[in-house]
């Protein structure tokens, strides 16, 4: 039987990557994260670097660099006629940074020239030398992680690391879960965003993955636009800068894909605006009888999601107890027939065993 990379590799969430990497740093090895691009490596190292206590957080990327590049240019010395290399000046090299404690991510590192990365020998030995690029000696409380894409994540560039490598360093894949970078952008001071709504509510139905699904090769060929954290994150951000919704819709589609981008947009032109009439019916302030057809799909869409979160633990045992007859009594049922319907198709296909329902037949229609 073969063994994939899934089990080789521990999958980590935001907060579970942030603890590890807080006690590795009391030892004296490296931590890695690997990943798909996109999903907040470089982020996570800067929140790490905090927690350690870092006074700043360095990134260091020599993907495409040369080993000259690396070293610093050769300046001859005319009276001795020896040959120093000049030190690149983002190195945080003992005569600059003392020792101020610094947290340095070697960015892409899978991504860097092979003899780059002979050249970092010394930052992997635990006990070693002091560690350094070529001559440049780094400062003593200097500490050092490394991030990385995964050739199977769509990077034509990156090859595994050697083993000795991955011997001196803890290795995890970063997998971060819907909710927690949901958390993470409204702690950012984003948590009214109508895109958060959607990917709470709208992402997972039907089974497609909107958020963070596996790269595409064919797409990622043509360089087109993939939906990941890092591209949502991007939409967040500009999305209320748009007048109307046709720039939306592009500014969507040119960060997270047309289907993707369309499947949003769908969700902002009518089911974000039905959450507050959504809260009244359930409350049983009003009927969904009086809202028009494309309104009843809104409402129940927010009724499914919600509804499927709330008894994710135990989905029988909630149909069996009457804890969903709210969604059955004021949503399904009285909805326009097809409408109904297709919420109580939906609503099975997801894991919610509405056919076990006391009203199914009604349901089902």
């Amino acid at each position: 039987m073969s063994t994939t990379l899934k089990t080789l590799i521990s999958r980590v969430s935001i907060k579970e990557a942030i603890e590890l990497a807080s006690i590795v740093y009391q030892g004296s090895r490296l931590f890695c994260l690997l990943g798909k691009g996109g999903t907040g490596k470089t982020s996570i190292g800067k929140k790490i670097g905090e927690e350690i206590g870092a006074t700043r957080t360095m990134v260091l990327n020599l993907s495409g660099s040369s080993p000259m590049e690396a070293l610093g240019y050769g300046i001859p010395d005319s009276s001795s006629r020896d040959l120093w290399f000049s030190c690149p000046e983002t190195y945080p090299t003992k005569e600059r940074v003392g020792s101020e404690k610094i947290l340095v991510i070697l960015d892409e590192f899978p991504d860097w020239d092979p003899a780059v990365q002979s050249l970092c020998r010394s930052i992997f030995d635990p006990h070693g030398e002091e560690a350094k690029i070529g001559t440049h000696v780094f400062g003593k409380n200097v500490k050092f992680m490394v991030t990385g894409n995964q050739s199977k994540d769509g990077s034509s560039k990156s090859s595994p690391l050697s083993q000795p490598q991955v011997e001196r360093q803890f290795t995890y894949v970063l997998e971060p879960s819907l909710e927690e970078w949901v958390q993470w952008m409204t702690d950012r001071g984003y948590g009214d965003s109508p895109v958060l709504t959607y990917l709470d509510l709208a992402n997972g139905l039907e089974g497609v993955d909107h958020f963070n699904p596996p790269i595409d090769r064919k797409k990622a060929q043509e360089s087109a636009p993939h939906p990941c954290p890092r591209t949502w994150e991007g939409v967040v951000e500009v999305l209320p800068l748009a007048s109307t919704s046709r720039m939306q819709s592009l500014l969507l589609e040119g960060s997270v894909g047309i289907e993707a981008g369309t499947a949003c947009m769908s969700f902002l032109n009518t089911v974000s605006t039905m959450l507050p009439i959504y809260k009244k019916i359930r409350a049983g302030h009003g009927v969904i009888e009086d809202y028009s057809p494309s309104d009843q799909y809104g409402l129940i869409h927010c009724g499914l999601r919600n509804v499927l979160k709330e008894s994710v633990k135990d989905p029988e045992a909630e149909v069996a107890g009457g804890s969903v007859d709210w969604f059955a009594d004021r949503f399904l049922i009285p909805a326009k027939a097809e409408i109904g319907q297709w919420g109580y198709s939906a609503s099975v296909r997801n894991g919610l065993p509405l056919n076990n329902h006391s009203c199914h037949e009604t349901l089902k229609g």
